[in-house]
């Protein structure tokens, strides 16, 4: 039994999701009929059907900005010939709410996000995923269902922030940790109204807070292993090259599914 379990799973992943194929028998009429209530038509479900798992939210810097990046990575869809369909994963800052409870929910965050991806990409039998993430529990999550699943993947990273500017100097969120600390341990003569300055200063806009932190560790990560583009790791969140790299990113999963290149050809 067990030997048969595994010889199923390894045809599974072997032969990949063909979601157009399987839309187009005559018992698919009610799902046909559900995707075309949604505005897609006969043309769009016979092209390789794409999720674009997006983390985007507005309660954290680093994936304030993914709207317009799903956008981008859609439009290289559509002019690969393929058809997108977005979502939503939640996404967490634990740095927001570190010193309460934050770290508890490090590991569940990570993988509740990559059983809800599983869950919902499983449940609509797509043909591949591009994966719009930052921070340091959703890549993670994103990269363990990409893997889970095997179908053609790519990941999309937010990118980092640019650094903040104060008195002449790159700042970013761990300056302001320190000197929180040393004026509330009265080791330095900083007033609270030169913090408030640098509050103001260290985080200029959306992305990855711009340390060498894990957030930034992570996307760089997917890079390295190949799941994300060249550059993609690192380009900042706010800049055309962003969306360079998401257009084309939607290109290539097109190009992966027909290839039928899946994660688990390229994590070794």
């Amino acid at each position: 039994m067990v030997f048969k379990l595994k010889e199923e799973k390894n045809a599974m992943h072997k032969d990949a999701w063909k979601s157009r194929d399987l839309l187009q028998r005559p018992e698919m009429a009610a799902q046909r009929a559900l995707w075309k209530a949604v505005g897609y038509t006969d043309w769009d479900l016979k092209q390789p059907l794409v999720g674009v798992v997006n983390s985007w939210t507005e309660l954290t810097p680093g994936h304030s900005h993914l709207r317009s990046v799903a956008e981008a990575v859609k439009i290289g869809i559509w002019q690969a010939g393929g058809t997108p369909f977005e979502w939503n994963t939640f996404a967490t800052c634990p740095l927001i709410t570190l010193d309460l409870f934050g770290g508890k929910y490090d590991t569940p965050a990570r993988d509740l996000i990559a059983a809800s991806v599983e869950a919902c990409t499983r449940l609509h039998a797509l043909d591949g995923l591009v994966l719009i993430s930052s921070c340091d529990k959703v890549v993670p999550g994103h990269l363990l269902a990409a893997a889970r699943l095997n179908i053609p993947s790519i990941i999309v990273p937010g990118g980092p922030m640019f650094s903040g500017r104060y008195r002449g100097r790159d700042i970013a969120t761990g300056d302001l940790d320190a000197t929180a600390w040393a004026i509330q341990l009265e080791t330095c003569k900083f007033s609270s109204e030169n913090l408030k300055r640098m509050e103001d200063a260290a985080c200029p806009g959306s992305g990855a807070c711009a340390l060498l932190g894990t957030a930034n560790t992570m996307q760089c990560l997917s890079e390295a292993v190949g799941i994300a583009l060249p550059y993609a790791g690192t380009a900042p969140a706010a800049s055309a090259k962003r969306l360079w790299l998401a257009r084309e990113s939607g290109r290539r999963i097109v190009s992966l599914i027909r290839e039928g290149i899946r994660p688990m050809d390229i994590f070794t």
